[in-house]
């Protein structure tokens, strides 16, 4: 994975000096002594338990670490837990492990008694099924926090750096991530938009856009605020968000209006990564919403802490494709989704390496 990234095929859009540490590629190994290993683990939160599972690397540590939420797809392999976690999760696991980190994955869905093809379901469209019941914006991100604590709690014996602990998602999850760590400059009125009534076929069906019922009114809907640390400085040291869906029902403001400040800007490093072709880049959505986090930090004199990486052609969930062959890198036999997946995964732990370390 240390192919110089073709940078026709990738862009970057960032205010932070921390780019420069990104544009590189590469990944190091650690070497040390005492054996890897994987455990099953059951992580608390609210009145739930959390399965998951921790990746810990060789050597006694203490080690920065990583905390991982599935996307919409779910946790499990084919909805099984006997099937073990998706296969780019455990991909992930075994990369950040052999790189020094402690990985924590956990699963919010199945203690929430949600199947793996949930997907987004708009507010309100389902009693049972709703943005309430598991919104990235303010229920999973009690999750991610849920798993920040239990990698501190000393009596988990876990030999972690307590302040060097990463937030990393994908889809829904890359959701999450990006609003757990909204910062405690922001303080508008949590809404969200609301559907009131559903555009409908000449069949009296539901319409559908990008795996969610399309509205044909809506209203706006007060909702609990995102979870937070006390102070911004006890939270996580960084985040990478793959393919998130940035509109968040307008939880952080318009999804079509110029961006101004109080709306969104993370704490922490916070690196996005996206495929162009993906419904949700074209959108507008993530651009938008990086914009909102610069408008932020230009109240506060300083730079935003957010960046931007696009793979020119690749699609959703690119991290979860089949990785082309060493001898096929940079060749037209590659797609756009293989290159995205294999650049994209360089990008992130560069990021994390800058951060983390």
């Amino acid at each position: 994975m240390n192919t110089k990234p073709n940078l026709t095929r990738r862009s970057v859009i960032t205010q932070a000096a921390l780019s420069l540490l990104i544009a590189s590629s590469g990944i190091t190994a650690l070497h040390a002594q005492a054996p890897a290993s994987v455990n099953s683990i059951s992580v608390p939160s609210g009145n739930r338990n959390l399965p998951g599972f921790l990746y810990r690397p060789a050597g006694d540590g203490p080690f920065p670490a990583v905390v991982v939420m599935h996307g919409s797809g779910g946790f499990w392999s084919n909805d099984n837990p006997a099937n073990g976690m998706l296969n780019h999760l455990q991909e992930w696991g075994t990369l950040l492990q052999s790189n020094g980190y402690l990985a924590l994955f956990i699963d919010s869905y199945t203690p929430r008694g949600i199947p793996g093809d949930f997907k987004k379901k708009r507010p309100c469209f389902d009693a049972a099924w709703d943005d309430a019941l598991c919104s990235p914006a303010y229920e999973r991100t009690k999750d991610a926090y849920a798993a920040l604590a239990w990698l501190r709690n000393t009596a988990n014996n876990v030999p972690v750096v307590p302040n060097r602990i990463g937030l990393l998602g994908f889809s829904q999850g890359g959701e999450t991530a990006l609003a757990s760590v909204v910062s405690s400059t922001v303080s508008r009125t949590w809404k969200v938009s609301s559907a009131t009534a559903w555009q409908v076929d000449a069949n009296n069906q539901i319409v559908m856009q990008d795996g969610a019922p399309k509205a044909l009114t809506t209203s706006m809907v007060t909702v609990p605020a995102p979870h937070k640390p006390v102070a911004d400085a006890n939270g996580f040291a960084s985040v990478v968000a793959f393919y998130p869906g940035c509109g968040f029902y307008s939880y952080f403001g318009s999804t079509t209006s110029a961006a101004t400040a109080d709306c969104y800007m993370p704490y922490a490093p916070t690196l996005v990564l996206h495929g162009t072709v993906d419904s949700l880049w074209t959108s507008g959505q993530p651009t938008l919403l990086f914009n909102k986090a610069v408008a932020e930090a230009a109240t506060l004199n300083r730079t935003s802490p957010m960046s931007m990486i696009q793979y020119v052609g690749a699609d959703h969930s690119f991290d979860m494709v089949t990785m082309a062959p060493q001898n096929l890198w940079n060749s037209t036999s590659e797609t756009a989704d293989q290159y995205a997946k294999r650049v994209g995964r360089d990008d992130a732990m560069a990021h994390f390496n800058a951060t983390l370390r």
